[in-house]
């Protein structure tokens, strides 16, 4: 039966758990629980946590991705029975009552957070191709010598069954600049070792 590993971030970032009491544990439990369902929580709460337990906020962040990452890779490699639930949560050093409250918890989701995952995993409209034109309008009726420039896009995606849809639009500069900007912060968080982690679980 499959007993799942984990990489050596999570047995560090993890380490918070057996110092917890149950009550807290629970507390965990069911902010990732959240978090994987409906998207990330508010970030008061993780304040909260923080305070109480006298650590910072990127140590509770830490903690809360750890254990997110462990129940993805546990259902990602089908860990069902109590006992290999049992067997891989030991790894990570997890106390007997944390466990039983994990085990609860993982197998009365697992069947939405497999579905969860099988939804990850389907292919969504992406990117194919962008040609554009700059447009230029030197003057008009009311002002001359005004420069004005525009930007003419077709944008080229593909849907799930890889037949491409064609989108035009008009932006100015301005536009344009702000959204490589965004573009490009969304390249760097793709590339972060936390989301590097979670697409190679989800694959």
């Amino acid at each position: 039966m499959p007993v799942a590993s984990f990489s050596k971030e999570i047995f560090v970032d993890t380490r918070l758990f057996p110092t917890l009491s149950l009550e807290l544990f629970n507390e965990f439990l069911r902010i990732v629980l959240e978090n994987l369902k409906h998207g990330v929580v508010a970030k008061n709460k993780y304040s909260k946590a923080a305070e109480a337990l006298k650590v910072d906020i990127d140590t509770i962040t830490k903690s809360v991705q750890s254990l997110s990452e462990v129940i993805i890779v546990m259902v990602g490699k089908q860990v069902q029975t109590e006992n290999d639930v049992k067997q891989s949560l030991l790894s990570l050093s997890f106390i007997e009552d944390h466990i039983k409250a994990f085990t609860e918890v993982y197998s009365t989701n697992y069947k939405d957070l497999r579905q969860m995952l099988t939804t990850m995993s389907l292919r969504m409209p992406h990117y194919h191709n962008l040609d554009w034109r700059l447009d230029v309008q030197v003057a008009s009726r009311c002002l001359r010598n005004h420069v004005k420039p525009s930007f003419m896009l077709q944008l080229e995606i593909k849907d799930a069954n890889d037949q491409p849809q064609y989108h035009l639009l008009e932006s100015d500069h301005a536009t344009l600049s702000h959204l490589c900007d965004k573009l490009e912060d969304a390249l760097k968080q793709s590339q972060s070792t936390h989301t590097k982690r979670i697409a190679r679980y989800t694959q």
